[in-house]
Order: structure tokens, then C-alpha cells, then sequence
């Protein structure tokens, strides 16, 4: 249930939550074609599909979420370089994940890179909405 608490002096919105879960949903099937193109087409290993499909779904979330979730007026020189750094720790966690899972534990990479994205997708809402996003 979403907590109508304020954190931000903002209340967390349902219609906020929805939104940055859609534009999340179409970043991770970004994802997930660059990865399975990487794969299946060109023969990369699935660690690094996953890392360059993780960097085309960041940027196309930083896009939905700017200008549709979040309808931020930051500019974008500070909100970019927030988004980054909060993509950059996204990135890392999913690529040790996936290493761990597809190594370690022989695990289908798809299954692999199901669990690493659910792992990533509550840290990267509240990253977003009380950091990335947040006015000055």
C-alpha cells in the first residue's frame, strides 16, 4: 500500500507510483531486447548483454521519468548527473548480481536477470523520487 506519509513535505502518489512502475516496465523491455539481441544475434556473453541493455533502459528511463513521472523542472544538469550516479549503483548491483547468478549458480540468464531487476526496482523508485527528481 502506498504510505501517504511525507518524507519530501510531498505526499507519495499512487498516480506517481504507477507511472514511474510503466516507465520502468518499458526501460526493462528495452532492456531485455537489448540484452536477448546481444545474445541470440551477435554472440555476446550474457553479462555484459545484460550491462549494455541495463545502460539502454537507464536512459530511457531518465527520459520517461523527467519529463513523465516525476514532471520535473530541474534542469537537466542537475537531475542528470543524480540520475547517474543512481544508475551507476543500479548497474553495479545488477552486473555482480547477474555474475553471481550466471557463474556462480549456473543460472538461466533470463531467470538471472528477472531477480536482479526486481532487486533494483524499490531502490531505484525512492532513489528517484527523493533524490534524483527532488527540487533544491
Amino acid at each position: 500500500m502506498i504510505d501517504a506519509n511525507h518524507h519530501s513535505g510531498r505526499p507519495v502518489m499512487l498516480g506517481e507510483f504507477v507511472r514511474f512502475a510503466n516507465s520502468g516496465a518499458i526501460g526493462t523491455v528495452v532492456h531485455y531486447v537489448v540484452l536477448w539481441s546481444l545474445v541470440n544475434a551477435l554472440g555476446v556473453g550474457a553479462v555484459w548483454a545484460s550491462t549494455a541493455g541495463a545502460l539502454a533502459g537507464a536512459l530511457t528511463n531518465y527520459v520517461l521519468n523527467y519529463w513523465w513521472t516525476f514532471s520535473s523542472v530541474l534542469p537537466h544538469h542537475h537531475s542528470l548527473p543524480r540520475f547517474l550516479i543512481m544508475a551507476a549503483a543500479s548497474l553495479g548491483v545488477n552486473f555482480v548480481l547477474m555474475r553471481f547468478m550466471v557463474n556462480q549458480l549456473a543460472m538461466y540468464y533470463l531467470v538471472a536477470q528477472v531477480l536482479a531487476t526486481l532487486a533494483c526496482l524499490g531502490l531505484n523508485y525512492l532513489v528517484s523520487r527523493y533524490w534524483v527528481f527532488q527540487s533544491v
